[in-house]
């Protein structure tokens, strides 16, 4: 019989119900085990495999997403261009900001993006008016793209 580890031949055993040597010596017989315990991480099975697969695939639509909410991000801040924002937002479905913009006769019907959120602050808007028209005006920017 030959050793586990280095595969040379053992020593015949000795009588008197000692059981069979399967490794030359100690060092022989803990390398072998030191050698299955590093196979062992490294043995993943098929289905650990496809689940770890499926989850890189999740968080690389992920990733996507947030690069395309971050580029509408910084398209909504570097917008400059004077748009028609009450034409559009009569096209919409109401609500009550856009009642309120529509019916106020000093609004401009166009501008830019900075011009109309001044002009909310300056005529005492809400903050939480203030945030839907940021809404909106991102809705706009989408539909016109």
């Amino acid at each position: 019989m030959n050793c586990k580890y280095c595969q040379r031949v053992l020593p015949p055993s000795q009588p008197g119900g000692h059981r069979k040597r399967e490794y030359c010596n100690d060092a022989c017989k803990q390398a072998y085990y030191r050698s299955l315990r590093q196979q062992e991480p490294m043995k993943a099975t098929d289905e650990e495999l496809e689940q770890a697969k499926a989850r890189i695939a999740e968080l690389e639509q992920q990733v996507t997403h947030l690069k395309y909410l971050l580029d509408v991000e910084k398209w909504y801040h570097q917008d400059t261009q004077a748009r028609g924002f009450k034409s559009w937002l009569r096209k919409q479905a109401p609500s009550s900001l856009s009642q309120k913009l529509l019916a106020d006769a000093l609004l401009p019907p166009r501008g830019s993006r900075a011009f109309y959120e001044a002009y909310l602050r300056k005529s005492k808007y809400s903050q939480e008016d203030i945030h839907e028209f940021k809404h909106l005006w991102l809705l706009m920017l989408l539909s016109q793209s």
